[in-house]
């Protein structure tokens, strides 16, 4: 179960719970499951991929040309203010990841730039 992919298919909406007719916490469950299946490295590379990106940035997607484009288009700002920006914010993102045991699945990731 935990090296399978299905763990990773929830898209944690809370749609099989709020309709489970014996109150399981399904979603919950889900995530505990994920949770064991990082910490036993059957994680997929996708999710590590974002992992990789909040630890190094403290955004979980990257900051493309699009996404600027798009903001500057929508008259925002070219580069909203993300944790990268500030050095402060982001080191608190990496000791809250540190403090949650991201640190061994980041070192275990071997993820190409």
């Amino acid at each position: 179960m935990l090296s399978g992919k299905d763990v990773w298919l929830c898209t944690v909406c809370y749609t099989c719970q709020e309709r489970c007719p014996t109150g399981v916490d399904v979603t919950e469950l889900m995530m505990a499951l994920r949770n064991l299946a990082s910490k036993a490295d059957y994680a997929p590379t996708p999710f590590k991929s974002v992992l990789k990106s909040l630890f190094e940035t403290g955004h979980e997607f990257p900051f493309t040309g699009f996404t600027r484009k798009l903001r500057t288009e929508l008259g925002l700002d070219e580069k909203p203010p993300l944790a990268i920006n500030t050095p402060e914010a982001l080191e608190e993102v990496q000791k809250l990841m540190k403090m949650a045991g991201a640190s061994r699945l980041l070192k275990a990731t071997k993820v190409k730039k």
